[in-house]
Parts: structure tokens; C-alpha cells; sequence
């Protein structure tokens, strides 16, 4: 069985580990490898034949096109996502991209301290693999999501860092510490580089590589504890300068509104994330008993689908709120597709009409025209066939591990090659 870390230190170091890439992510016919890869078709052509000489790859007839497949390798790929409240941890066969990953949840996150998410991630990522029937040492790739900025040069995080990670070791050195300490020499995990970047990103670098391909711009939207989003155009994830793009929780709703952990006033995270919309709920709810009030936005969607009104509200003004917000941003974006994850994404048959509602408040109709509405298209309207935008919840499970999963993937090195 072939070896991952002999395969991309080989030959052509730029094309042929693109195209291998390429492969470990989402594998298709030959155009498919070529366009995920960015290089010519005639150039993947050559570097897969070179591959198949290799006994790497194998084609396969389909239709027109031949599809192309890795032959087993050995190596694990993983996506971990930590979060402020919990953790979720994703692994597949770097050989199998047509398969969905396996996957684990914990209620252990970034806030309960280092030694705690570490250890979780560590326990989650070792069962995984051996669940796929590998050795914990076979982790050949990691990558790693977590809820800040994360400069796109440096693959560090952004200033202004919050304090939640001011008061703790680098995530990413941390994962990466731990994962070699516990390695055996001279095996893939003892050389294994961890890839970081912000969960928002790699929510919508998921969606656009697994449900979306075709979407133009995409713009994916994360409503947690913490509210951000990721931006993809013509299949490449917009970062910005500094890894700062699409960060709509920090767009100011209310210069005189509450002061906000990034050192802005009034932002939009003050008033749709989760601290907030509990604290609201729970004002809503004083004559019950603490334990009967919800801990976490899953609950108060529960409690809303149940009947209760409080619940209902909050969350309905909250989709207000952030509608508001994406009307102007897709007059700046004008994006093809928005989608709402997270866990205010969760509710979506709970806040998506009042969030297109304030859509159309602030949205100009040329950037929200959208062939499911008639109201906005007209009879015969070529629109009704080519909708210009879709405003949709997010379908993808485990969508930012899964993110970070292609991350690994897409930065896969070791150490001697830093």
C-alpha cells in the first residue's frame, strides 16, 4: 500500500501534489481534478498517467469521461472544530473522498481550558481512526477550525485576539504538541503539521467543495456563541488580508449598543449570539426554575417548536436582526447563495421567513431576486430559470470539521518541509 508522505514529497512538488490533492478531497473525472487543482487539463492529464504508471491511481469509465480514484493509501485525514461550548471531530481514509467522514461530539470546548479540549480531541481522533480500521500513527492530515481571525500568511490568529485565547497556549501549536509527543518515531503522526483557520471559512470552503460546487459566490453564515461567516468565489475561499473577510458579527447594528469582546460597540454578535439570546430568553422565563430554562440555542428552538412564545420570539427577532445585516452585505456582495449554519442555522424552520423578510428591507431587488418567490420575479422572467439568490440553511453535517478536514488535506506537509 502506497504511503502518503513518500507520494507528496515525489516529483513535481507543485502539480502533482495539487493533483493528488485534489484527489484526496473530492476525486471526479480528469476536468474535475483539473479545475479543483487550478492547472490545465492537459497537465493533470500527463501527471495522472504518470500516477496510474505508479499503480497510484485507476480510471474508470464513466459516460464520456473516465473517473479517476486513488488506490488505497495509507493515511488518516482529520478535521477537528473547536468551539467555545463544544468540540466535533471528523476522520475518513485520505483514499476515500466519496465517503462521508465518521464522526464524534463533545461538550468539551475551547472555554473549558487547553488540557481539557486537548485531551478530547486527542481521545476523539485515536478511536476514529482505529474505527476505521487504521492506527492512530496513520493521521496523516489535520486540520484545525476555531471561532477567530486567522492570518492567511502566518496561520496564526488576528489581532484583536479575544480573550479566550489570550489566556491559553496557541490552539494550533497546542493540537499539533500534543498529536506528535504521543507518536511513535518515524511514523506519519510523528511529523504531522496541523492546519488552522477560522471556522466561518471553512464552514463555506465545505459547503462549496460537497453541496455547492456551481454556486458563484457563496456566502456561508455561522450563528453560535459567537456569529461569523466564510465567503467562496468561483470555487476559491476569499480570506482578506488579514483572514478578517466576511466577519458580519462585527458589523455595527447599534453605535450605543452593548460593548462587544472584539473592542467595537453594537455589533451584531451583541445582539443574535447565543449569550445574548439566552440571557433574553431567561429574562423572558424568570418565574421558572433554573433548571427549567434553556442552556444553549438548540434548547430554545426546542422550547420554541414546543409552543413557547418567549423562545419564539427571540429567535424570530434574532433572524430580524440578521437579516437586516445580510441585505447590506449582499448589496456590497451581491452573493448567489447564502446559507445559515451553526446553531442558529439549526432552526431554520424557525427564523428563515423573518430573516428573508428583513432581507427585503435592506437588500437591493436586483441582488435578491430569487425564482421561489413570485412576488419578485415576474411572468416569463428568465430569472425564474437562472434565480440570482437563494437564501437556504445549511444542509452539511459536521460542515466546519468538514471544512477543516479539506484544510488538512489542502496543507499537507511535514515538518522538514516547513
Amino acid at each position: 500500500m502506497a504511503d502518503l508522505r513518500t507520494l507528496l514529497r515525489a516529483g513535481d512538488a507543485g502539480n502533482r501534489r495539487r493533483v493528488l490533492q485534489a484527489l484526496m478531497i473530492r476525486g471526479g473525472n480528469q476536468t474535475d481534478v483539473a479545475k479543483y487543482a487550478g492547472i490545465a487539463a492537459a497537465t493533470a492529464g500527463n501527471i495522472l498517467s504518470a500516477l496510474e504508471g505508479e499503480h497510484v491511481v485507476r480510471r474508470q469509465a464513466s459516460g464520456r469521461e473516465q473517473q479517476v480514484n486513488l488506490q488505497p493509501l495509507t493515511g488518516v485525514a482529520v478535521g477537528v472544530e473547536l468551539g467555545f461550548q463544544r468540540t466535533s471531530v471528523v476522520a475518513r481514509r485520505v483514499d476515500s473522498p466519496h465517503l462521508a467522514p465518521v464522526g464524534r461530539q463533545d461538550d468539551v470546548g475551547a472555554r473549558h481550558g487547553v488540557q481539557a479540549w486537548s485531551n478530547a480531541v486527542f481521545a476523539a481522533v485515536t478511536a476514529l481512526a482505529e474505527e476505521l480500521g487504521e492506527s492512530p500513527d496513520d493521521m496523516a492530515t489535520v486540520g484545525l477550525a476555531v471561532p477567530g481571525a486567522v492570518d492567511p500568511r502566518s496561520g496564526l490568529l488576528t489581532p484583536p485576539v479575544f480573550p479566550l485565547w489570550r489566556d491559553q497556549p496557541e490552539p494550533r501549536a497546542e493540537l499539533e504538541r500534543l498529536l506528535r509527543d504521543k507518536a511513535r518515531p518515524g511514523t506519519l503522526r510523528g511529523e504531522l503539521r496541523v492546519v488552522m483557520d477560522n471556522d466561518g471559512t471553512l464552514g463555506a470552503l465545505a459547503e462549496s467543495v460537497h453541496s455547492h460546487p456551481d454556486a458563484e459566490i457563496l456566502l456561508w453564515i455561522k450563528g453560535a456563541t459567537g456569529v461569523g461567516g466564510g465567503l467562496v468565489v468561483g470555487g476559491q475561499v476569499i480570506r482578506g488580508g488579514s483572514g478578517s473577510a466576511a466577519e458580519i458579527g462585527h458589523i455595527v447594528v447599534d453605535p450605543e449598543g452593548d460593548y462587544c469582546q472584539c473592542g467595537g460597540r453594537g455589533c451584531l454578535e451583541t445582539l443574535i449570539g447565543a449569550n445574548t439570546l439566552i440571557r433574553n430568553v431567561r429574562s423572558g422565563l424568570g418565574q421558572l426554575p433554573v433548571a427549567a430554562q434553556p442552556t444553549d440555542l438548540y434548547q430554545i428552538a426546542d422550547k420554541a417548536r414546543a409552543g413557547n412564545q418567549v423562545c419564539l420570539r427571540v429567535l424570530r427577532e434574532a433572524a430580524f436582526h440578521l437579516g437586516l445585516v445580510l441585505g447590506n452585505v449582499c448589496n456590497v456582495l451581491n452573493p448567489s447563495l447564502v446559507l445559515l449554519g451553526g446553531a442558529l442555522g439549526s432552526a431554520h424552520d424557525l427564523i428563515l421567513a423573518d430573516c428573508r423578510s428583513a432581507i427585503d428591507r435592506t437588500a437591493l431587488a436586483a441582488v435578491r431576486l430569487d425564482a421561489s418567490r413570485p412576488e419578485l420575479v415576474g411572468p416569463g422572467d428568465p430569472e425564474a430559470k437562472h434565480p440570482r439568490f437563494r437564501l437556504e440553511p445549511s444542509r452539511l453535517p459536521d460542515a466546519i470539521a468538514r471544512g477543516a478536514l479539506i484544510l488538512g488535506i489542502q496543507g499537507a506537509g511535514f515538518a522538514e518541509n516547513r
